[in-house]
């Protein structure tokens, strides 16, 4: 997984996340010998990259369509 947060304790805390999600996985009745991605689509669920970048561009769509505004606070 590409590092697009740009700090390192973001991407502890992401991979933090993908771990949980993989044990998570296993709790559901889910052969935990499956790959993490076969037990995905068996549970219908996409990986966590992909509904990050799904919610980015949710976020972006309203951003554009001027649903909602961004103050950027530069220092």
């Amino acid at each position: 997984m590409k590092n697009t947060l740009g700090t390192e304790s973001l991407q502890n805390d992401l991979n933090a996340l993908v771990d949980w999600c993989k044990e998570w996985s296993t709790e559901l009745n889910v052969s935990k010998y499956k790959p993490y991605e076969q037990r995905l689509k068996e549970l219908g669920m996409n990986s966590l990259e992909d509904r990050r970048s799904r919610g980015d561009l949710i976020q972006m769509f309203k951003i554009v369509k001027d649903f909602e505004t961004v103050q950027l606070g530069f220092k």
